[in-house]
């Protein structure tokens, strides 16, 4: 019964999880595509801050596809939003390829960056709506996972075959993320609740519960209704949205820890890998299998995390991560900051390696996994419409800021200036969610709302 179980759930969320891949793979892009370019490789050579801008860029198409997905993801459903992405990832391909110039590829990394605010804003809540509490988690971690598997495709690929070759390697993706989508994924039962849809509701479950007994079942499904109705009757309009006790902190824990990556320096350190390696003039391996190493060990710490995150808890995990990448970011500005001041660091090559693989052990472990599980447990099924949105527009403002200023800011002042705010920030979300996040490890995501609305169970913490 359980491996019919986890099948079941694994089959319908498939086409998340090559998203989430493929979304890796436009990431990835990033440092061999910006290489070629530097190197004559491309079919054109940016000028300027064209650089800069083709990466920072990326950021806002994140931002518009979180916003033009939530009317489809509150209307027409969770499936139906994930089948946006393989046409923006498409349109990405198309214009890579046949990009010569600047704006053209600059169009292709906002069209590419619209699939990635499906992918973080909606996928992992499709992920927390069709799991049972036993396999919310590792699923989660899982589409997390396959983020940086793109990432490393990437790399190691893109570094290694012509330009052409580089743009078109995502369309057998592409392609069996379409098929997954349209023939295995399941419409999420708290969706088809909220439109009173019983009789899909009920298809829909049984066949994400496989092997589960019938009453089982039957429960399942009216604690999911009964949700849902209590949802209505706290939110009837979107201002009395967050009105139900805890729901104002719940959201306001969910836009820290899901809008801070760009300000902990995540979407930094991935665009920028490669270059890291070549500012720092660390020579230890080269600039391309420095940066396969930092993701293959990234998704060492994925796997890590999946199997911690429901055996420590998931406010443990994340302060412990966060502290790892507070330390790794000092460790980094202190080498750049001693580099810059003339020092000869040929005795302390190997920091910026060390220092990078402990920083993304940190966001594998916790930092880009665990704030993506608190989205999917924490707000209710209206609140994740407006929220969701929400936390990709601020982490796409800031990550296009801090992308847009890391090479003149690390050029005119030198790079330990960021890594720097990056440690003081990492050090800010360790506090926060040392003190005060609540733990939902073990429970449902009915039994998370009650413990939101301030229905104590034994050993329980819940939001004030």
């Amino acid at each position: 019964m359980s491996s019919a179980l986890v099948m079941c759930q694994v089959k319908s969320v498939l086409g998340v999880m090559l998203l989430s891949m493929l979304e890796g793979m436009a990431i990835g892009w990033a440092s061999p595509g910006l290489e070629k370019m530097e190197s004559g490789e491309a079919p054109f050579t940016p000028v300027g801050d064209d650089v800069s801008w083709i990466i920072a860029l990326f950021d806002i198409g994140v931002m518009l596809g979180s916003w033009a997905s939530t009317v489809v993801f509150a209307v027409a459903g969770r499936r139906q939003t994930v089948l946006v992405g393989p046409v923006t990832l498409t349109l990405w391909v198309i214009l890579t390829a046949i990009g010569a110039s600047t704006p053209m590829l600059i169009v292709a990394r906002i069209l590419a960056g619209c699939g990635m605010g499906i992918a973080l804003s909606f996928s992992y809540i499709y992920v927390g709506e069709v799991t049972t509490r036993q396999h919310r988690g590792p699923l989660i971690l899982a589409v997390t996972l396959l983020m940086p598997t793109g990432q490393l495709i990437s790399y190691l690929l893109g570094s290694n075959v012509p330009w052409l070759w580089e743009s078109v390697y995502p369309v057998p993706f592409i392609v069996a993320m379409l098929v997954c989508v349209i023939f295995f994924m399941q419409e999420t039962p708290f969706y088809l609740a909220g439109k009173d849809r019983v009789e899909e509701l009920e298809k829909s479950l049984r066949a994400l519960r496989v092997g589960v007994p019938e009453e089982a079942i039957r429960e399942e499904m009216e604690s999911i209704q009964r949700a849902v109705k209590q949802q209505r009757e706290d939110a009837t309009t979107w201002s009395e949205m967050f009105r139900p006790p805890g729901a104002k902190k719940a959201a306001f824990i969910v836009v820290v820890e899901s809008s801070a990556l760009a300000l902990l320096g995540v979407t930094n350190v991935l665009a920028y890998t490669q270059q890291i390696f070549k500012f720092a003039d660390a020579t230890i391996l080269s600039e391309v299998w420095s940066s396969v190493l930092v993701i293959l060990v990234e998704i060492i710490a994925i796997v890590f995390a999946m199997y911690m995150v429901e055996r420590v808890g998931r406010r443990v995990q994340l302060t412990l991560a966060a502290c790892a990448c507070g330390a790794a970011s000092f460790g980094l500005a202190a080498y750049f900051f001693a580099l810059r001041a003339g020092n000869d660091m040929t005795s302390w090559k190997w920091v910026p390696l060390a220092t990078l693989l402990v920083y993304i052990f940190g966001v594998g472990g916790g930092i880009n996994t665990i704030p993506q599980v608190l989205m999917s447990e924490l707000l209710n099924q209206r609140a994740k419409t407006v929220i969701a949105p929400v936390c990709m527009t601020i982490m796409s403002l800031t990550s296009f800021g801090i992308n847009k200023a890391f090479l003149s800011v690390g050029a005119s002042s030198g790079y330990w200036v960021p890594f720097l705010f990056f440690t003081c920030t990492n050090v800010a979300i360790a506090l926060f969610t040392l003190f005060v996040v609540p733990e939902t490890k073990g429970k449902t995501l009915v039994e998370v709302q009650e413990m939101l609305r301030g229905k104590r169970t034994p050993s329980k913490e819940y939001l004030a």
